[in-house]
């Protein structure tokens, strides 16, 4: 049967000098909510004087570890982070310090738990995992739309006149994607200089077909 140690939070009505008072235990059962629910009994039951106390439901949960006696090149520990509003997040520690974020939507990688804790300290590179989670559905969901043929039109502020890429792309969205890569590309700039030199990018009209659009049609239907 698996083994867990589980962290739940004292009702805010018992807590003391502005330091958050845990409990923790380590239980056998058979699912990580079975777990959660020996401990916050526990936690009551500890705390039951003369029959009276807390109820096992307002011992909040924090924080569990499933423990495994198994060997990996890589992996340290695994643990399970309730986040806020009944979200959880799984989270591989490796033993490098890097840290793998997972939902049933995502896996995002961080620098370290700090970085996954404290959203002020993480690098750009690395996004919170459930902001995460939105685009990759967003991104899931596109690619399961139909390609159609585009042409997009715009320009980088000061230019004397537009840029006209034409292509395939899932939708209006993908298309103003692809032609900010394409000027990007074509001018050898990055996203971060664009916005850097406040600069940005106009796209003035997105056009779609069911078949190939090329520079001349192109041109004759804007």
């Amino acid at each position: 049967m698996p083994k867990f140690k589980v962290v739940v939070k004292y009702p805010d009505w018992m807590q003391e000098g502005g330091i958050t008072q845990t409990y923790s235990d380590e239980v056998e059962a058979d699912t990580l909510e079975q777990a959660i629910e020996q401990v916050q009994s526990m936690a009551a039951a500890d705390n039951r004087v003369r029959g009276e106390g807390p109820s096992a439901s307002e011992f909040e949960f924090l924080d569990a570890t499933e423990i495994k006696e198994f060997e990996a090149t890589y992996i340290d520990h695994i643990s399970t982070r309730h986040t806020g509003g009944g979200c959880m997040v799984d989270l591989v520690h490796l033993k490098s310090g890097h840290v793998i974020g997972i939902t049933d939507e995502s896996v995002v990688v961080y620098p370290s738990e700090s970085s996954f804790d404290d959203p002020d300290n993480f690098d750009s590179r690395y996004l919170w995992a459930m902001d995460m989670a939105v685009g990759v559905v967003e991104e899931a969901s596109a690619l399961d739309k139909p390609v159609r043929y585009y042409a997009v039109t715009g320009r980088v502020p000061g230019d004397d006149e537009d840029t006209i890429t034409t292509g395939t792309a899932n939708d209006d969205d993908h298309a103003r994607e692809q032609f900010i890569e394409a000027v990007m590309a074509a001018r050898k700039i990055t996203r971060e200089e664009l916005i850097a030199n406040d600069e940005g990018m106009i796209i003035n009209t997105v056009v779609s077909s069911d078949s190939p659009i090329t520079i001349e049609t192109a041109i004759r239907r804007l």
